[in-house]
């Protein structure tokens, strides 16, 4: 367990710690745990963000908006098992998009924000956190964390893509990786070398989605960029 695994935290590491693991539904533990969330308004970055309920912003799940500035989006993880935060946000990502690089990520990313992180923002100026206490289930997912059971159903999917990959990049694409329940973890890659891609989600699971070759498709702006999962029946 993490540094913080002594204190009774409502995170979903500790939560899983409980002699009611076997039976407890963790999809409702994530479901309460999104409602702790409080929207942040516009901010400037000044430094790093630290993330607790003295904090302004508290623990929860959010759609992270870059509103100033482009460059990477990392964090200090309370507690070890908890999902790696490496993403590029970009203002511009919401912007139309040639296909040739001025963006150079999404301007929204979806976070789950355990108390006791801490963001580490570089060359980005200006963010806003909007707190997600309510949930839709789609096969499209942009870049960021979702929660199996609540942002998509449980299944086993094929995945594909609206970008266009370029083959003299094979390696640059779709990333996913998969927390389980019991910790178990599992990565994927998406690309041009790698496209015949199927994925098995359970409830409860947290799927982490990373395009690193976003702003290079003609037409597609970087918020609009998608994994889709279709269902394998």
């Amino acid at each position: 367990m993490g540094q913080n695994s002594n204190k009774k935290q409502d995170t979903y590491i500790k939560a899983k710690s409980s002699k009611k693991q076997v039976t407890e539904n963790l999809t409702d533990t994530f479901q309460e745990f999104a409602k702790k969330g409080h929207s942040v308004d516009e901010m400037y970055v000044t430094g790093d963000i630290k993330v607790n309920k003295n904090s302004e912003l508290k623990p929860g799940i959010y759609d992270m908006e870059v509103t100033g500035g482009s460059g990477n989006i990392g964090a200090y993880r309370s507690q070890i098992n908890a999902p790696f935060i490496n993403y590029l946000g970009d203002s511009k990502g919401s912007s139309d998009n040639q296909g040739n690089s001025n963006s150079q990520g999404p301007s929204k990313i979806r976070l789950i924000l355990f108390s006791d992180d801490v963001l580490k923002l570089r060359n980005i100026s200006k963010v806003k956190f909007t707190a997600v206490s309510t949930f839709r289930t789609s096969n499209q997912l942009g870049q960021g964390e979702y929660v199996v059971g609540l942002d998509i159903p449980a299944g086993t999917y094929k995945l594909s893509t609206n970008v266009k990959f370029n083959p003299e990049f094979e390696n640059l694409g779709w990333s996913v990786d998969i927390l389980g329940k019991n910790e178990e973890t599992k990565s994927q890659s998406y690309n041009s070398s790698t496209n015949d891609v199927v994925v098995k989600l359970n409830d409860g699971d947290i799927i982490s989605t990373n395009n690193n070759y976003s702003g290079q498709t003609p037409g597609i702006k970087p918020d609009d960029e998608k994994l889709t999962f279709n269902k394998v029946k």
